[in-house]
């Protein structure tokens, strides 16, 4: 039932990021929430399986969603899922500033991974300007969404873990 709620809150993330998010920019700044509620059902799954298919998960739906090349955002998605599920087992998971703290990673790592495959792709980009302009504020403001995104996915794996 948790898995259901989880898959749930994936989904409701894109709606809000297709719709919501855009007005709520800040001078062309747009935080990824998917991201952030793929970070928050990372950090209360159990298994680095089920933080696997998370990963793969909220990164097929973006590159559904979005994406000009199927798959790039999967694979970064789920790179960026595992990564955050064994570097959770050496900190105290259940603490919102790790949480916040992750989430501005897990944002700042996945533009970075994207902008290094968009420029070998398509071979344009200046990294200092997108990095200090796009890069940082939109991995900060995720981290301010994430604070209300993880709340909402603890207490729906709380309710699971009830039922």
């Amino acid at each position: 039932m948790r898995h259901f709620w989880n898959a749930l809150i994936l989904i409701f993330s894109l709606i809000l990021q297709s719709t919501v998010m855009h007005f709520l920019g800040i001078m062309g700044v747009v935080p990824n929430i998917l991201l952030a509620a793929a970070a928050s059902v990372v950090l209360c799954s159990n298994s680095p399986m089920q933080a696997l298919i998370y990963g793969l998960a909220s990164g097929v739906i973006y590159d559904l969603a979005w994406g000009r090349v199927f798959g790039i955002h999967a694979l970064i998605f789920m790179y960026i899922a595992v990564s955050l599920y064994f570097a959770a087992d050496y900190v105290y998971k259940k603490n919102i500033t790790v949480c916040v703290l992750f989430a501005f990673l897990a944002s700042l790592l996945h533009d970075i991974i994207f902008f290094a495959v968009s420029f070998l792709l398509f071979g344009k980009g200046n990294f200092l300007y997108v990095l200090f302009r796009i890069m940082i504020p939109a991995a900060a403001y995720t981290a301010f969404i994430q604070i209300f995104v993880y709340m909402l996915v603890k207490k729906v794996n709380r309710a699971g873990e009830r039922l």
